[in-house]
C-alpha cells in the first residue's frame, strides 16, 4: 500500500514490515542493510544512509546508493538520515552525509526523515543553509517545548519517540503540539502504533478517529510530488 485510507493509523517510521490491513508504515530501509526499494513491491519506504554506520571511505557511494535507490516507485521519504553526537561516524562526515540526503530529498521532492541527537544546532543551520523545498519529519522527538517549537517554526513535523508518547510525561507536551505537525511512529520496537495512538488521542481528549484522521491529512500534505525529472513517468 503506497497511500494510506483515510481511516488508518499511520506508522510514519518503523524498521519492521507490517502486514495489519488497517495500519499505513513507511518501512525505513537503510543502506548498510540488505534490502532495497524494488525488493518491497507494494510497500511505501524511506531509503537513506544512517549516521551510525556512514564509512568514510565508502560516502560516495553510499550517497550514490542513497540517490539511486530514491527514485524507486514505493520510495515516499528519504531516510532516516541525520546527525548524532553520541554515535557513529566523525561529525564533518555525518555533515556532509546528511546535507547529500536532504539535498536528494528536496530535489525529488520526498520528505526527509530525520535522526538527530544533541546536534540541533548544526541540524537548524543546515536547514537555513539549505532551504529545503520538502518538509523534515524529526522522528523519534522527546525533547521540551523550546526544542519543538524550533522545529516547528521551521516548518518541521515531530514523530514522538514511541515509549515517550506512551509515558506520562509526554502529556504536557502533547497536548501543547500543534496537530497539524504530528506523527506517531514504532521505530524498531515492537510497541503496537495503536496503543500509542490511544495513549496520544487520550492526552487530547479527543477520539482516535479523529487523531487518525488528522495525521492521516498531514501525510497527505506532505505526500511525494512528482518533480521535474520525473514528469512524463
Amino acid at each position: 500500500m503506497l497511500s494510506p485510507e483515510k481511516t488508518d493509523y499511520i506508522d510514519i517510521h518503523t524498521h519492521q514490515q507490517k502486514t495489519d490491513p488497517d495500519i499505513f508504515s513507511v518501512h525505513c530501509l537503510l543502506t548498510h542493510q540488505i534490502g532495497r526499494p524494488h525488493d518491497y513491491p507494494g510497500t511505501a519506504v524511506s531509503i537513506g544512509a544512517h549516521p551510525w554506520f556512514i564509512e568514510k571511505e565508502k560516502l560516495l557511494a553510499t550517497i550514490e546508493d542513497v540517490a539511486i535507490s530514491a527514485t524507486g516507485s514505493n520510495v515516499v521519504a528519504i531516510g532516516e538520515a541525520g546527525l548524532d553526537k553520541v554515535k557513529g561516524a566523525e561529525m564533518p562526515v555525518q555533515i556532509i552525509a546528511f546535507e547529500k540526503q536532504a539535498i536528494i530529498a528536496s530535489n525529488l521532492l520526498r520528505p526527509l526523515i530525520v535522526h538527530c541527537v544533541k546536534a540541533w544546532d548544526e541540524l537548524l543551520s543546515i536547514h537555513t543553509s539549505i532551504k529545503p523545498r520538502t518538509p523534515w519529519i524529526i522522528h523519534g522527538f522527546m525533547g521540551n517545548k523550546e526544542q519543538a517549537g524550533q522545529l516547528i517554526d521551521k516548518g518541521m513535523y515531530l514523530s514522538l519517540w514511541y515509549s515517550f508518547a506512551l509515558a506520562e510525561r509526554s502529556a504536557s507536551l502533547i497536548k501543547w503540539l500543534p496537530l497539524d505537525k504530528l506523527f506517531l511512529e514504532t521505530d524498531s520496537s515492537d510497541a503496537n502504533i495503536k496503543d500509542i495512538y490511544a495513549k496520544v488521542a487520550g492526552d487530547l481528549n479527543i477520539s482516535t478517529a479523529s487523531l487518525k484522521s488528522r495525521i492521516v491529512e498531514n501525510y497527505d500534505e506532505l505526500a511525494p510530488k512528482k518533480c521535474q525529472c520525473c514528469q512524463g513517468k
